[in-house]
């Protein structure tokens, strides 16, 4: 979660719906997205740039290293 906080507040909002399974259409509205597709790539990027955050802290090596 500490990670998941370093998001852009569009981020964390567009991954929260989606966690709430809010439908697509929805989180389209919400957000002010002009089409489906583009809250698809968004929430892509969002989830890749959270991949990235923890990938990148000491504590996620710490846990792979053997």
């Amino acid at each position: 979660w500490e990670m998941f906080e370093k998001l852009g507040a569009d981020c964390q909002q567009l991954m929260r719906m989606s966690f709430e399974e809010r439908p697509t259409e929805e989180i389209q509205e919400a957000l002010g997205f002009d089409n489906p597709g583009s809250v698809r790539v968004k929430k892509f990027k969002c989830k890749e740039n959270l991949v990235k955050l923890i990938q990148s802290d000491r504590r996620f090596t710490e846990l792979i290293a053997p």
